[in-house]
């Protein structure tokens, strides 16, 4: 059984509120979820289903807001240069 270590960080009340809402949104704890994020940022370990993928259906999970109003038409772009 893994042991775990008790911790306490500082957070701006907003991404307290927004982290709790993607840990319902997701049906896990807000532990959970940290955790997760730490693995994925820190780690390099990627969130998988049971099989080892990630399905279709769970990239929004994964998807980031950018504020980039274009991004999907622009892509090619963005990625390999262009005007």
């Amino acid at each position: 059984m893994q042991q775990y270590t008790t911790t306490n960080i500082r957070l701006p009340r907003e991404d307290l509120k927004q982290l709790k809402y993607e840990a319902v949104r997701e049906n896990k704890s807000v532990a959970a979820l940290i955790r997760e994020v730490i693995k994925q940022r820190v780690l390099g370990v990627r969130a998988q289903s049971k099989e080892g993928k990630i399905s279709f259906w769970d990239l929004p999970k994964y998807a980031v807001k950018t504020g980039y109003r274009h991004l999907a038409r622009d892509a090619d772009k963005i990625v390999y240069g262009g005007k």
